[in-house]
């Protein structure tokens, strides 16, 4: 299986859980959404090892992006929980997304480049 599929294959999941969470907004919805996200990080622990994924995560290159990710990730939980608003869930889930599309292509050789590629070419069109 190929790094893209796999990639798209997130994205989708992602994209999907956006659109449930708009639709579905319950405590319950959240909490599975949290649950299901909060192991896309640690699920790679099982093939290197949990204390070399920790230190991955904390590494120069990645520490910011964790850090994005985690973050949002417990926003989402506490606007969805505690302030039960829909706004700031779907900012948090803009913050999240992204953050760990970025994370998992750390991992990927060329993968950032081809993102950052990728994203001047759609600014580009935009801008014409």
């Amino acid at each position: 299986m190929s790094y893209s599929f796999y990639l798209l294959e997130l994205l989708s999941a992602l994209l999907l859980e956006i659109l449930l969470s708009l639709q579905l907004y319950t405590h319950l919805a959240m909490s599975l959404h949290f649950l299901r996200t909060s192991i896309f990080i640690p699920s790679t622990g099982f093939l290197i090892g949990f204390g070399r994924q920790f230190r991955n995560m904390v590494d120069n290159e990645r520490r910011i992006t964790s850090a994005l990710f985690i973050g949002a990730l417990l926003g989402t939980l506490f606007s969805a929980l505690v302030l039960e608003s829909k706004i700031a869930v779907i900012l948090c889930l803009v913050v999240q997304i992204p953050s760990y599309i970025w994370y998992c292509a750390t991992y990927i050789p060329f993968a950032r480049d081809c993102i950052k590629s990728c994203l001047r070419g759609c600014l580009n069109k935009l801008k014409k």
